[in-house]
């Protein structure tokens, strides 16, 4: 008998549900990726969409492997400093331009990604350590 009470509420439940129903999506919302070419380059395209690209599907690792990186800028900036000096005598006057250059130099991506790695191998072993006092 209960079996039959609730195959008559399901039942009903479904009926008011269809009934009330204004629309049903019938498709998927589309979802638009941009991609910037200024830094790396082999992006899906248009013209080459040889994968999905949405970043959220775990297929989007073979994104990761087609793309390239640009060219990267030189490490070192050259910058040109120009100053006047004037120097006043009681015949002439005199104009002396000085040209100096400076290297500043600049950190390459290589370096920083070493470094986070370096710094991510002893946090572990530092959290490791702690850990293991904590429990003798």
């Amino acid at each position: 008998m209960a079996d039959r009470a609730m195959q008559r509420i399901k039942d009903k439940g479904i009926y008011i549900i269809l009934r009330d129903v204004l629309s049903s999506p019938a498709v998927e919302k589309m979802f638009v990726q941009t991609f910037g070419t200024s830094d790396f380059i082999g992006w899906p395209s248009e013209d080459n969409m040889y994968i999905v690209p949405y970043v959220w599907w775990p297929s989007f690792i073979f994104v990761l492997f087609q793309i390239k990186p640009v060219a990267a800028p030189s490490v070192v900036t050259t910058v040109t400093v120009k100053e006047t000096v004037t120097q006043t005598t009681t015949e002439t006057q005199a104009a002396q331009t000085v040209t100096e250059t400076v290297t500043v130099p600049t950190m390459d991506v290589t370096s920083v990604a070493g470094a986070g790695v370096v710094a991510l191998v002893v946090g572990v072993v530092v959290g490791w350590l702690v850990a293991s006092r904590k429990k003798s």
